[in-house]
């Protein structure tokens, strides 16, 4: 969330349970952000079961963007699922890594 922060996003960090596989929730700039983070290592990706799980849990509010976040990567069919949906944006790992690098150079 901390990342985010320092872009101007204001959050809110989800409890642990029953969090509907949201992490955290975000505003700015009139638009609501929907951000789920997946901690994996380097030989697991993300599926696009889990993409469309994710999908579902943010699609029925308005005026929202889902953004998926992990420190690998995504699968093929995770990607052509998501590529799909305008309102779903995947971030991997070295993407994530190039944002905090902007960070520090702004």
């Amino acid at each position: 969330a901390e990342v985010f922060q320092r872009y101007g996003y204001q959050t809110k960090v989800t409890d642990y349970s029953g969090d509907h596989g949201i992490d955290i929730w975000m505003n700015r700039d009139g638009y609501n952000y929907a951000v789920q983070v997946k901690r994996y290592g380097k030989k697991t990706f993300v599926s696009e079961k889990e993409i469309r799980d994710f999908y579902g849990s943010f699609v029925d509010y308005e005026n929202t963007v889902g953004w998926f976040v992990t420190t690998n990567t995504f699968t093929k069919h995770a990607r052509r699922w998501a590529a799909q949906r305008p309102r779903l944006h995947l971030i991997s790992g070295k993407e994530f890594i190039d944002i905090v690098v902007g960070i520090d150079q702004v």
